[in-house]
């Protein structure tokens, strides 16, 4: 290693540790915590930044700290049927990673009896993704709780945020903004039209993608627990779901998956990182789309959120960020569709640029500027220093590639 990954290394080593939370309780958590930051910005327990906390603790040897993770998202779903985006913000889940992450803490440790423990909790996610956020198209959408007892003070803020200027709360604007904070990808472009948000017209591909695979994992999980005619008809909801999306999202003319408009019948034609998910997650197979995507949001820095020129104003999930968690997917992809040249390429951009910007603040980030290789500059927040999933994906990237 270079003097700067060691020094990179060592200070994640040292870190990370620093974001555990040793008393659950005071969130109604069973266990001690993981944040995204060490201190100040986003002390809570969030879904989606868990699932790649978790990837940095595997590579540090905290594998119990992982299981407690996983144990506090079972109870939160346990308690609320669904796992909340914080144990503070309910009032809407994140990207349901939950069964990934099961999947991956058994892998790494061969502690087949977690899919035991934690089946019920899985199953029971499951069963709220597919009750309360159903489309007529038969794929999901993201959308939040509409009864939400903040919902006119959440909407008033996200048009602060977003410099939209005061108007009276609009019920389907907040549901809209509610759905997108839902998605993650809070804000993005992909989930506005000529200023207008429709993320409750949409079902994304990167949500539909990862609800792929879980109905493949739950698959496997019911049947190694002897559940055999119900794991079929999971495989079976994972077959359907795999040609609805062919059908509906991909389109012929570059093998492109795209958000689907369900409300029009028709895609949104934005091209994001969101479609590298289907390769990610097993979807497609066919690598000659993912070249498609790769061609327009790779840069020499790494990997693009989505394309300049949305015709959008400018929001913090499009160009010219980089987020870990993409960054994570679009490796995942290009390795799931026997690309190996091109993940080992997207691994390193994302280090390199990590240990630069490090070099030149000390810090790592919650995202990158990948046009000039530098913070992502604040948009809609200042942009914090974070270890979470960007301390998280580094260390997974770094232990690929030394499988190289």
């Amino acid at each position: 290693m270079t003097a700067t990954e060691t020094r990179l290394t060592d200070y994640i080593h040292q870190t990370l540790p620093l974001t555990v939370q040793p008393d659950g309780a005071k969130c109604g958590l069973p266990r001690s915590y993981t944040t995204p930051c060490v201190k100040e910005d986003f002390m809570h327990f969030f879904y989606w930044d868990t699932y790649f906390t978790n990837l940095g603790l595997f590579e540090i040897g905290m594998y119990d700290q992982a299981e407690n993770n996983l144990c506090n998202i079972a109870s939160l779903i346990e308690r609320l049927g669904f796992m909340p985006n914080a144990d503070v913000l309910t009032d809407r889940s994140q990207p349901p990673l939950f069964v990934r992450g099961v999947y991956d803490y058994w892998r790494r440790t061969g502690d087949r009896s977690c899919i035991a423990r934690f089946l019920p909790a899985m199953l029971r996610e499951y069963e709220f993704w597919m009750t309360e956020r159903m489309t007529p198209c038969g794929l999901n959408r993201y959308q939040g709780q509409a009864d939400s007892p903040v919902l006119g003070e959440f909407s008033r803020g996200i048009r602060r945020r977003l410099r939209l200027g005061e108007a009276p709360a609009e019920t389907d604007e907040a549901l809209g903004f509610l759905a997108v904070a839902e998605s993650g990808w809070d804000f993005s472009s992909r989930f506005f039209t000529q200023g207008r948000c429709n993320a409750l017209e949409l079902c994304p591909v990167d949500l539909n993608a990862i609800l792929y695979d879980v109905e493949c994992k739950l698959g496997g999980f019911l049947e190694l627990a002897g559940r055999e005619d119900e794991a079929g008809q999971m495989r079976l909801r994972a077959r359907d779901r795999r040609e609805r999306m062919r059908l509906l999202m991909r389109e012929p003319a570059d093998c492109v998956y795209y958000d689907y408009n369900f409300a029009k019948g028709e895609t949104t034609g934005k091209l994001t990182a969101a479609a590298l998910a289907v390769w990610a997650f097993g979807v497609e197979e066919n690598p000659s789309g993912l070249f498609a995507v790769l061609g327009a949001l790779e840069t020499e820095f790494g990997l693009l959120s989505s394309e300049r020129g949305s015709g959008e104003r400018k929001f913090q999930w499009d160009y010219p960020m980089m987020w870990p968690p993409l960054a994570y997917i679009g490796a995942a992809a290009a390795l799931r569709a026997g690309e190996r040249q091109a993940a080992v390429r997207l691994m390193k951009k994302y280090c390199r640029t990590v240990e630069q910007v490090f070099c030149e603040t000390g810090k790592l980030w919650e995202k990158y500027d990948v046009v000039r290789c530098g913070v992502g500059e604040s948009v809609e927040y200042a942009t914090p220093p974070m270890m979470g999933w960007t301390a998280g994906v580094y260390l997974h990237f770094k232990s690929q590639l030394n499988k190289s």
